[in-house]
């Protein structure tokens, strides 16, 4: 047989092709480019329609009414005049300036800020102290006081374009055109500016008091309308008094600037040179003694002004509010909804798992359409992992994680202990005979001669023994060898002094973080101290579960398709999380019972004898713990009620098929229960 060519020899090897290679399955996409584009796409309709459009209504109205009282009023424009200028173009421009000034800041902040987890101080003080610290509500009060004086400068420009015509100069610019002292601060707008900065100062405490970056998710707010009237009605009452409070604020603080703060300011040198072309005519006497009754009508200016800027906030908020509340729906219309529902509930952000874990909790309906993705559910096989594994690992891992958290009473996981420091390498012995570098024989006996002067010459071994035991050589008695021992360290006394009377100086920042001013404040034992810092009962339940509502929804995801599964799960992939599944449930429920018992035995149970021999303040402490007790108590039944009544659900589908599985005693003892309840 004849040898290969050369070009034979030199021809490639190629590989067979086959479509029965191994492919790599398809990973579930992460939420931010599968769930999130959709989610976000309703809620900047549901933002549209619902805030934007009414808040710019709002402030339609509020500049018509605002530009017809600058006009004369209805008296001057009568009422055709005012329907005129409701459609006015210069009213429909200081909407937009209002609009823009305060609404626009108010939604972006709060679309920013949004917070599915509330707060987890438990007294008003530590509300304040814990969210002073954070950026966001630093942020909200920077653009508070910002869209504040846009909103009086808006109000200004309106009053020089519409009230000079009308009512006469309003007198509201910076300065107070005098010819002799053009550099004279006017008063007139310092007040305004002052009182613009108090109701902000006080709406964002507000704000803080109520934690309203977080959101209150209800799955039963279905029209915008019905729940928006009561909810504004109650709000703007509020703003008001608080309006009320606020001016009545400004004129304080205005009164003892210029009572006491100026004339201490004014009386420091280089101060009094930079302040004297600014504010020298504030210290007239005139100014302060007649202003609530001189001034009175820019009083009231100032205080319409805050309450129209306090109101226009407020509706921003409420609107934002309900509108972020309500439930979403994205899987309808929406190709492969359940890999799109499944990568948003391990979003990053707890709103949008909050509406996934919702979405996903709607497929327990008894429609084709549930079924089918159900059914898509149970059946995937080319993702990896699996739909149903993406499922179960989800809330499971939520719901550990909140049970840990639970357990530790809201407490943060223990920093992991420190690993071990290396143990350092032996030193090698050496087992060689070591070397002798003395001389190895014996020296020849001096003679008593020399041994006597060695002896008494300055080193030798009687001046040695004197230095080493002055007392026990010379004999001294032992109250002189106590007074030696004593006298005989000086150095060492004082350097012990000094150490001992030497402190550490303590750091600015740590003396105001460590000061305690409730030890200064005349309120001390008052009814207003003990609501400051009294901790509240329900506050302490919230800091344990803060994630209520989610778990909520993942122990109702989790429960209802291992409930389908009994007859739509055609391979049994979901039977086989049963055991771990209902482990965690009833490990969950048992710790919120038995915080349940324990908040029960918090509150004192009295006799008709006994509460008649109280006295008032120890009546209403009691009802003020039973309150609390009763809010906590809601806010523990919400998941408690979710976890039984999924668990009821699992064991009346199974039945006594459940015993082919294995638990630990104490849970298949509270599993028993249930079994026991059902049948």
């Amino acid at each position: 047989m004849s040898a290969p060519s050369g070009n034979a020899a030199g021809t490639p090897i190629k590989a067979i092709t086959s479509s029965l290679a191994l492919r790599a399955a398809p990973s579930i996409p992460p939420a931010s480019q599968a769930y999130e584009p959709h989610l976000k796409s309703v809620l900047r309709r549901r933002l549209l329609s619902n805030v934007f459009i009414v808040s710019a209504s709002f402030c339609w109205v509020l500049a018509a009414v605002w530009t017809s009282w600058q006009m004369g009023g209805v008296d001057t424009i009568g009422v055709k005049g005012w329907i005129t200028n409701v459609f006015n173009p210069l009213t429909l421009l200081f909407a937009a300036l209002w609009w823009a000034a305060a609404c626009i800041p108010i939604t972006v902040m709060r679309r920013t800020y949004i917070s599915s987890s509330p707060c987890v101080a438990l007294s008003p003080k530590q509300t304040i102290h814990s969210q002073v610290s954070q950026q966001s509500y630093r942020f909200a009060l920077a653009s508070l006081l910002c869209s504040s004086v846009v909103v009086l400068a808006c109000h200004t420009f309106m009053s020089y374009v519409v009230e000079v015509s009308g009512r006469g100069d309003p007198k509201l610019g910076i300065w107070t055109n005098s010819k002799k002292h053009p550099f004279h601060l006017n008063g007139r707008f310092v007040f305004l500016v002052m009182a613009q900065f108090v109701a902000s100062g006080i709406y964002w405490v507000r704000d803080i008091l109520k934690d309203r970056f977080f959101i209150r998710w209800s799955r039963n707010v279905t029209s915008v309308s019905l729940e928006a009237i009561p909810v504004l009605t109650a709000s703007v009452m509020s703003i008001g008094m608080m309006t009320v409070f606020s001016t009545t604020v400004t004129v304080i603080l205005f009164a003892v600037s210029r009572i006491v703060v100026l004339p201490i300011l004014y009386r420091i040198p280089i101060v009094h040179g930079i302040l004297r072309p600014f504010i020298a005519h504030f210290l007239r006497p005139k100014f302060t003694v007649t202003f609530l009754w001189t001034h009175f009508a820019m009083i009231l200016r100032a205080h319409f002004i805050s309450l129209t800027t306090l109101l226009l906030w407020e509706v921003t908020s409420v609107m934002f509010d309900i509108t972020s509340s309500m439930a979403v729906i994205v899987s309808d219309g929406v190709k492969d909804s359940a890999v799109v529902l499944i990568s948003g509930i391990s979003s990053s952000n707890g709103y949008y798992r909050l509406h996934a874990f919702h979405d996903l909790a709607s497929l327990s309906s008894l429609s084709a359409e549930a079924k089918a993705k159900r059914s898509a559910i149970y059946s995937d096989t080319k993702h990896n992992p699996t739909l149903w594994s993406s499922i179960c690992r989800q809330c499971l891992l939520l719901l550990g994680q909140d049970y840990q958290l639970f357990l530790r009473k809201g407490q943060p996981a223990p920093a992991p202990a420190p690993a071990p420091a290396p143990v350092p390498p032996k030193p090698t012995q050496n087992l060689s005979t070591p070397l002798i570098r003395k001389p190895i024989f014996k020296s020849s006996a001096a003679s008593p001669t020399a041994q006597l002067a060695d002896s008494l010459s300055s080193d030798g071994a009687i001046t040695q023994v004197l230095a080493k035991s002055p007392g026990d050589a010379i004999g001294l008695p032992e109250l002189f060898k106590s007074a030696s021992d004593v006298i005989g360290s000086p150095a060492r006394s004082f350097t012990a002094l000094i150490k001992k009377t030497k402190a550490p100086t303590p750091d600015a920042g740590s003396f105001w973080k460590n000061l305690d001013l409730g030890k200064y404040m005349p309120l001390k034992g008052s009814a207003a101290a003990e609501w400051w810092s009294r901790e509240r009962k329900d506050k302490e339940v919230r800091k344990c579960l803060p994630n209520r509502d989610l778990d909520c929804m993942a122990v109702e995801v989790l429960c209802t398709l291992i409930a389908h599964s009994f007859e739509e799960d055609t391979f049994g992939v979901v039977q086989r999380d049963i055991p771990r599944a209902l482990e965690a449930l009833l490990s969950f429920l048992s710790a919120l019972e038995e915080y349940q018992r324990q908040l029960g035995s918090l509150l004192p149970v009295w006799t008709a004898e006994e509460e008649e021999g109280k006295t008032l303040e120890e009546r209403t402490k009691r009802e003020l713990l039973r309150i609390e007790v009763e809010r906590a108590g809601d806010w523990l039944d919400g998941l408690t009620t979710a976890l039984r009544t999924g668990i009821v659900l699992i064991v009346h589908t199974f039945g006594p098929r459940l015993t082919a599985f294995k638990f630990p005693p104490k849970i298949a003892a509270k599993l028993q229960c249930f079994v026991d309840y059902s049948t």
